[in-house]
C-alpha cells in the first residue's frame, strides 16, 4: 500500500476513534475533516498539592507546576503554550486545526520552573519513549493521565500526561498523578 493511501487510512481511523463510530461510518462525518476546527484553549490549574508526609510537607521545598499544552495533527506537534502555574488559568489565543487532531497535555512539577519553561520552548519532548506525533499516543490508553518519563530535556524528569480528543469541544478536570505531588487540571478545547 502507497505511503498516502496508509496515512489516508490512519486518518480515518483515529477520527472514526475520536467519534465512537465505525471506520465505514467516517464518510458520513467528512465535513469535519473538510472544515477547519477554531476553538480558544484554556488550561487551568485547579490545585497543585504535595504528596507525602507531614514531614515532608514542612521541610521539603516546594515544588513548581508547570505545564505545557500541544497540539498534535497533520503538520505534526507543535507547542501552543508552557507556563509555570502553581494556580489560575492561561487562556490561549484562537486556534485553528484540522481533524483529526489530538491535544497532549504535558504537567511537570520542579524546583526550578524558568529552566524548564525555556527549555520546552524550544523542544519537543518525548514521553515514555514515543514521539508526540507517534500513532501510539492516539490510542484510549493515552486519555487517561498518566505518569510519564519525559525524553530530550537536558535532565531526565518524571511527569503526568494526558491526550484529549480534538474532534469536538471538550471541557474536562483530570488529576495528573506527578511523582511528589498531585495536580489537578483542568483543560478547555
Amino acid at each position: 500500500m502507497s505511503r498516502k493511501r496508509e496515512a489516508q487510512r490512519e486518518k480515518r481511523h483515529e477520527l472514526a476513534r475520536q467519534l465512537g463510530v465505525g471506520s465505514a461510518e467516517v464518510e458520513e462525518h467528512r465535513h469535519l475533516q473538510e472544515h477547519a476546527r477554531v476553538c480558544r484553549p484554556v488550561v487551568r490549574v485547579v490545585a497543585h498539592e504535595q504528596a507525602g508526609g507531614a514531614l515532608r510537607r514542612l521541610l521539603g521545598r516546594p515544588e513548581r507546576l508547570v505545564a505545557a499544552l500541544y497540539l498534535v495533527d497533520a503538520k505534526g506537534a507543535r507547542l501552543l503554550d508552557v507556563a509555570a502555574l502553581q494556580a489560575g488559568e492561561r487562556r490561549l489565543e484562537k486556534l485553528t486545526y484540522h481533524r483529526p487532531a489530538r491535544f497532549v497535555l504535558l504537567a511537570i512539577a520542579c524546583h526550578d520552573p524558568d529552566v524548564l519553561v525555556a527549555e520546552l520552548q524550544h523542544l519537543t519532548p518525548t514521553l515514555d519513549g514515543h514521539a508526540l506525533e507517534d500513532p501510539a499516543l492516539a490510542t484510549g490508553d493515552w486519555e487517561v493521565p498518566r505518569v510519564v518519563k519525559v525524553g530530550g530535556l537536558s535532565a531526565p524528569r518524571t511527569g503526568g500526561a494526558v491526550c484529549v480528543r480534538g474532534v469536538g469541544r471538550v471541557e474536562r478536570r483530570y488529576e495528573l498523578p506527578l511523582p511528589h505531588s498531585r495536580a489537578n487540571v483542568e483543560v478547555e478545547v
